[in-house]
């Protein structure tokens, strides 16, 4: 019977601690937050339900418009939020029944690696010895080196609004902003878009940009090459003048990849460098999921967490 310790209740390292118990192994799996990671709890769920309410709102626009019905929809924001985080909760207690179920020993803690003494330590007390160790820490925001951008919000930051920001000043350029955007304008927001340099340059595509702009973001004003030169508590100072609203950063994310940082190589992103195999610099510990880089989607993540296993 093999050890495997996994640190991080993710989507790679949930699938993969069950897959690993079910064969037989001895696998203790250790978060320090929530299980289901930032899909679940800050990130694509969240983004699902928000765009699920949008798309409500925009459908009774469209049959008013057409005459079918009449109607004039007012969102309550907090209402819609508390129904989002009560459904998290009733998530979080259904997959961890789950994967218990499967045989993992479950730890709620923060994780600490010793290599040398292949030992994690959790808390600061615990201790648990492994064979194997698969890092499956995620991401968090990426924070630009921008004059006060601590005060501006972040994806896990949207269920703390209080109520729809009336005007939104989204920071990047990808489609993590054209998707916020697309959600709060549906519902009502007067949104900026500040990108550095082109707007969803990466479709590489002119026309699909103009008809995402043109077809599916309403209320939104796109700024591009903008230098952005300071953000306060209710606006950004930008080379063009002063935009007031709401700040909402979406500019990319970074590898949480400090646990291991002095133990496996890694890129200079920070990302943890991996194998074919799931395997780091060290024989003994995998890595997969957002800490790795790459391809940041929750089925990726679930089939590189399966792959470490595999292997």
């Amino acid at each position: 019977m093999t050890k495997i310790i996994i640190i991080g209740a993710g989507p790679a390292g949930r699938f993969s601690a069950m897959a690993a118990a079910e064969k037989g192994n001895d696998v203790t799996l250790i978060e320090n937050k929530h299980i289901g990671g930032k899909c679940l709890n800050q990130a694509c769920m969240v983004v699902c339900a928000l765009s699920d309410i949008s798309k409500h709102l925009l459908d009774v626009e469209n049959f008013n418009n057409l005459g079918v019905i009449e109607a004039t929809p007012k969102l309550n924001y907090s209402v819609a939020t508390s129904l989002v985080k009560e459904t998290q909760k009733k998530i979080r207690h259904v997959i961890t029944k789950e994967t218990t179920g499967t045989g993992v020993n479950y730890v709620h803690g923060t994780a600490e690696v010793d290599a040398q003494r292949k030992v994690v330590i959790v808390n600061e007390d615990d201790e648990y010895e492994y064979d194997k160790l698969l890092v499956c820490t995620g991401s968090s925001p990426y924070i630009p080196n921008i004059h006060g951008a601590d005060k501006a919000y972040t994806y896990k930051d949207t269920l703390k609004f209080k109520e729809v920001p009336e005007k939104l000043v989204i920071i990047g350029g990808g489609s993590t902003a054209a998707e916020y955007a697309g959600i709060y304008s549906s519902m009502g927001s007067q949104v900026e878009i500040l990108c550095r340099s082109q707007f969803l340059k990466m479709l590489n595509d002119p026309e699909a940009e103009e008809y995402i702009v043109r077809n599916l973001l309403k209320n939104t004003i796109i700024h591009e090459n903008v230098e952005i030169k300071e953000i306060t508590d209710t606006s950004v100072i930008t080379n063009f003048g002063e935009i007031k609203g709401t700040v909402l950063l979406a500019t990319g994310v970074t590898p949480n990849s400090e646990i291991v940082k002095d133990v496996v190589k890694l890129d200079e992103k920070g990302n943890i460098i991996v194998d074919q195999y799931m395997q780091t610099s060290n024989e003994d510990i995998y890595a997969a999921g957002d800490v790795i880089g790459g391809i940041l989607s929750t089925p990726v993540s679930r089939m590189e967490g399966m792959t470490a296993i595999k292997n």
